[in-house]
């Protein structure tokens, strides 16, 4: 039969036989189905809808992953194989302990050693293939500083069972062929040799441009009084996020901080800002432009530029949290700030930035 009315205030209802009778029922009789099984109507629960409390939204719990100790002998090129395509991240597909690795040149090592195990045109295995791309996947990220913290935070959430969301996303290695993958590195290897290093700390120790770049700075009263006479372009050498918070009033974004910025400075409208308007001095600075600051690397790579002239290139002695602290110009915050982090002034005489 088919239920043909419902009297919801007297709690009845009433069904249609198939020989034409019709009986009312009690609504106590009905026996809840589908998406309402094993539900009590509201009202029985004593609460309604309304003051039900919403379910809270948090990390989704996942299963610890376990990470193996890395081999304390070397692998066969099946164990090579085997190894990188069941390791859970970057650091373990090469063969690197759970830390944060500023070193460049160890990760590039690991790739490259790795690469003769598992490489498809040495290696039978029937996973060779997956294991190359998974070892370049690896090392594309984690030879770019700020990319290889994410994955370190991601890998560490891992280790503990917490997924807070951060997605692998696609790259596009994932879909190229082998000998698109060895040219990209061979690439990026040629990129840094045509700076005049073949080795990433030589040059961003000891680089040479030719000059005592010791000699090549701008003080604070100095740069603001090109500023303000518009005699002097002024480069942000930080990351943008931080930039974006502040920086030099009328200053340009050019960042530093990767193998892959310095090595494509010239790709850049900043650089391009600096080639055509030679007459202007360039002053480049990060957040407090010490010895060992992100604004030496980029005023030595804008030097061995034969568009730019040495001498032009200076470094703002003190940084932008001095520029600050002389109280000149600047857009956005006008704390001093270093890694987000407002600085007082026994921090600022460390001069690390």
């Amino acid at each position: 039969g088919g239920l043909t009315d419902l009297d919801g205030a007297k709690g009845r209802w009433q069904v249609r036989f198939k020989d034409g009778t019709s009986r009312l029922l009690k609504a106590e009789n009905l026996e809840p189905c589908g998406a309402a099984a094993g539900e009590a109507p509201a009202r029985a629960r004593g609460a309604s809808a309304a003051e039900v409390p919403p379910k809270k939204a948090g990390p989704r719990a996942r299963p610890a992953v376990q990470r193996r100790p890395l081999p304390s002998a070397p692998l066969s090129p099946e164990e090579a194989v085997e190894w990188v395509n069941t390791a859970c991240d970057e650091f373990e597909a090469l063969l690197l302990p759970l830390q944060l690795e500023e070193d460049p040149t160890k990760i590039r090592k690991q790739y490259r050693q790795l690469s003769l195990l598992v490489h498809p045109d040495k290696n039978p295995h029937s996973e060779a293939d997956s294991a190359f791309k998974k070892i370049f996947g690896a090392m594309q990220m984690l030879t770019d500083p700020m990319e290889q913290r994410v994955a370190l935070r991601r890998a560490r959430q891992r280790a503990t069972g917490v997924d807070t969301g951060i997605d692998d996303g696609a790259q596009w290695w994932q879909q190229a062929t082998v000998d698109e993958m060895e040219k990209a590195f061979r690439d990026m290897e040629e990129k840094y040799e045509k700076m005049g290093f073949f080795d990433i700390d030589k040059h961003m120790i000891s680089g040479s441009t030719g000059v005592n770049e010791d000699q090549l700075w701008a003080t604070p009263e100095m740069a603001k009084d090109l500023l303000e006479k518009d005699l002097a372009i002024f480069l942000d050498s930080r990351n943008t996020t931080d930039f974006d918070v502040s920086h030099v009033r009328g200053a340009h974004s050019l960042p530093g901080h990767t193998m892959e910025q310095l090595a494509t400075i010239e790709l850049t409208s900043a650089f391009r800002l600096v080639v055509d308007n030679p007459e202007q001095t360039v002053i480049v600075y990060s957040d407090n432009g010490s010895q060992l600051s992100r604004c030496v690397h980029v005023a030595r790579s804008l030097r061995m530029r034969s568009q730019v002239l040495t001498q032009r290139v200076l470094r703002l002695s003190g940084g932008l949290n001095l520029w600050k602290r002389n109280g000149f110009p600047v857009d956005g915050d006008t704390r001093a700030l270093f890694a987000g982090q407002v600085l007082g002034a026994s921090m600022m005489r460390l001069g690390t930035g």
